[in-house]
């Protein structure tokens, strides 16, 4: 079974501009289901917020200076976007594998044991932030239920393909096994009163995020300035809150300078693989991006 990649991120030239949660005209139609998935924000300001980003820190595959290598990890771009906006926030990181996503002992070693445990003791977070993913095609899942699965309807089945994914996630591989796991993970989580931010994917319209069926989630997905949905986005009915995903990049005196709209990530040019300079004025897109701005201006 081909998969989409772990990271929901893609790195390409577009217009800068930001624009609040909008829903795309197809999905504006008020339906009573679609509004119990809109879940309302925590106005608490008087404690700091504590939030979790599960993304991967330990590796650089981000690349900058377009020379095919990395240069910063993808954790430090999206905890980064959420520091810069809250800066009174607790943000907790913990650190992701590909072997996680990969591995279904890996992810319940690593990730699912630890987080239930934290949650047994006490631990509670007000928003937790995945910008991470897996990825099928809407035509794979409906051969393999035997039942038209397509991007209207996904919400109102979701409970379904849930339930099939997970009992069949043996027979479909490691990385079913272990985004289900996950999900899985994260609907306790929810149901403790967490927000749940999750990438909507950047498989385009064909293909949803497996972990875009965590319980109450809020799936987001890229838009233009003028609210068009971004070709490379997801655009499916699970998604309900939609955002410009764009962070201008520009070098500097030092290295790369990283816009979050609240403030900029700096990548001295020492950390740089190669080729500085050569990235001049454009812009880092994906919907990775999207699900912490997202986050930042709801909790704001």
């Amino acid at each position: 079974m081909k998969l989409g990649k772990y990271f929901t991120t893609t790195a390409i030239a577009g217009a800068i501009g930001y624009m609040a949660p909008h829903l795309p005209k197809q999905w504006n139609t008020p339906i009573e289901p679609m509004k119990d998935r809109i879940v309302s924000k925590v106005a608490d300001t008087i404690k700091h917020k504590d939030i979790l980003v599960i993304d991967g820190f330990n590796k650089n595959i981000i690349n900058l200076d377009k020379n095919g290598r990395g240069d910063i990890s993808h954790g430090r771009i999206t905890s980064g976007i959420i520091e810069k906006g809250l800066p009174n926030a607790n943000v907790y990181k913990r650190n992701i594998k590909q072997s996680d996503m990969e591995n279904i002992d890996s992810m319940q070693t690593n990730i699912v044991k630890p987080l239930l445990k934290d949650m047994r003791n006490g631990v509670k977070y007000d928003a937790i932030n995945l910008s991470i993913g897996t990825e099928m095609s809407f035509g794979e899942l409906s051969a393999r239920m035997g039942k038209d699965i397509n991007p209207q309807n996904i919400l109102y089945k979701s409970g379904e393909v849930k339930e099939y994914l997970r009992e069949n996630a043996q027979e479909m591989g490691g990385v079913t096994e272990s985004a289900m796991a996950l999900v899985d993970c994260m609907d306790s989580i929810s149901a403790k009163g967490t927000d749940i931010y999750v990438s909507a994917g950047n498989g385009g319209a064909g293909s949803f995020n497996f972990l875009s069926l965590i319980d109450d989630a809020i799936n987001v997905g890229s838009i233009r300035k003028d609210g068009i949905v971004k070709k490379y986005s997801e655009d499916n009915s699970l998604i309900n809150r939609w955002i410009d995903d764009t962070l201008p990049l520009e070098t500097t005196k030092n290295g790369y300078s990283i816009d979050t709209g609240n403030g900029t990530i700096d990548v001295d040019k020492s950390a740089c693989s190669g080729l500085f300079h050569m990235r001049v004025n454009k812009n880092l897109h994906g919907t990775s991006f999207a699900s912490p701005k997202a986050l930042v201006e709801d909790l704001k």
